[in-house]
């Protein structure tokens, strides 16, 4: 039978209180409240650090309406208070950092030193979101066993559960295999829910965060807007958290690569997810080739350029030649995901000795933006007149009209290069 070490609660003050006024009274527990969390605390110690090849987690960061995960780890515990952790954000490597178990209440796991593939959900994104993507590093153990641990974040209370990753293959051929489903998978989607082969829904895969929102007929008729948080595993998706589709519950569904489809496992094989490609989908060799580039200047004036996207990064990037009289090249970025592109703030290499250039999002008016990190511009795609048109707009990080080519000299100041380094409006059309 499963050995489960349910964890011990502080007593009250009025219980203690009790205690002290009625000392004849015989002891409700053999030995102290201390002694038993220290013992708990020691039995948490042991189980984490036996799990000889460490322990698989999928961890949703953020808050409950907008999660993001899950996101799988490897975690080895080291009787030394070190802890490995091997993630699919980085498979090819495991990063080593501190973890401790203190008591409160309970015990508490924190990973109270830095990991670089860990902590990165919840360090701050500068002075406008101080808790990133809202993740946690300090977990209430609610449950602890050899064959199993769940921990709930102290800050947010999302639910994580370890078991022993007890895979034949490597870690990072694991972890990998993870990323080649999604990789197959992210392109799909628009959505399709079906149940017994009738479709009862429809949906979208927002891959920012790894949800699925739904909208599908219930059995009372009505039609109910779904999201279901999820993360990758092998063989397709875990849900954060089972769901009841129209009286069926499901928690997992396998990808099959040839059908674009997730089917669900177990008794809930009735229940399947079809995928396809948005109809303004491109591949990155779609957008190779010559494009008339179109914009409004600083002054008011439209501009039109003979312009050529060539391939850079092959599969994630491109370089933009012939916008600019200086000879810029501008990098263009491809969304796999989406099949959409990316025009990104950026630095340059300056066409005048002496200054740094820098192409800033620019947000109208006598205003600039000193940062190259915000104000991306996003490609929609419009293929309603037969050749490619690609509209650029902003992604909404900042009140963004456009960019301008910068140049700063040393002492701080800074200058428009010329008004027609002023780009608004882009639309890109391909010959």
């Amino acid at each position: 039978m499963k050995k489960l070490l349910y964890l011990p609660f502080a007593l009250s003050l009025a219980t203690v209180l009790f205690f002290s006024c009625t000392g004849d009274e015989e002891m409700l527990f053999d030995d102290s409240s201390a002694n038993r969390l220290s013992e708990a605390l020691k039995e948490s110690t042991d189980i984490l650090t036996s799990a000889s090849n460490g322990w698989l987690v999928q961890y949703y960061a953020g808050e409950s309406t907008e999660k993001m995960g899950g996101v799988n780890y490897i975690f080895e515990f080291g009787k030394d208070g070190w802890v490995g952790v091997t993630s699919e954000l980085a498979p090819d490597s495991t990063y080593r950092s501190l973890y401790r178990l203190i008591g409160e209440q309970g015990p508490i796991l924190t990973f109270d030193s830095y990991n670089e593939v860990f902590h990165i959900l919840s360090e701050p994104w500068g002075t406008s979101n101080i808790y990133g993507y809202g993740g946690d590093y300090e977990f209430v153990i609610t449950k602890i066993s050899a064959e199993e641990v769940v921990l709930k974040g102290k800050r947010y209370g999302n639910i994580a559960v370890m078991k022993p990753f007890g895979k034949t293959v490597s870690k990072k051929d694991y972890l990998n295999s993870i990323l080649a489903i999604e990789d197959d998978a992210i392109i799909y989607s628009v959505l399709e829910l079906y149940k017994d082969n009738q479709k009862i829904g429809y949906g979208s895969y927002a891959g920012t965060y790894d949800a699925y929102k739904f909208k599908y007929a219930t059995t009372a008729g009505d039609s109910t807007e779904v999201t279901l948080f999820a993360g990758y595993n092998s063989d397709g998706i875990t849900l954060y958290e089972p769901i009841d589709i129209n009286g069926t519950t499901v928690s997992s569904f396998v990808w099959d690569t040839n059908a674009h489809t997730y089917t669900g496992t177990g008794s809930a094989s009735n229940i399947v997810i079809k995928g396809d490609v948005s109809p303004t989908y491109k591949k990155y060799d779609d957008y190779l080739g010559t494009y008339t580039f179109a914009y409004v200047n600083y002054s008011g004036a439209t501009v039109t350029r003979a312009t050529t996207l060539v391939a850079d990064a092959t599969g994630s990037s491109y370089k933009l030649q012939g916008v600019s009289n200086y000879g810029l090249q501008y990098a263009i970025t491809y969304n796999r995901s989406t099949g959409s592109l990316t025009f990104p703030p950026q630095a340059l290499p300056s066409p005048i000795a002496g200054y740094t250039c820098n192409l800033y999002p620019w947000p109208g008016g006598g205003s600039l933006y000193a940062t190259t990190t915000a104000g991306y511009l996003l490609g929609e795609n419009d293929l309603s007149g037969g050749n490619l048109v690609i509209r650029f707009v902003p992604d909404g990080s900042l009140p963004t009209v456009g960019f301008l080519i910068i140049l700063t000299n040393a002492a701080g100041s800074y200058y428009l290069l010329d008004a027609n380094h002023c780009y608004q409006n882009i639309v890109m059309t391909k010959q």
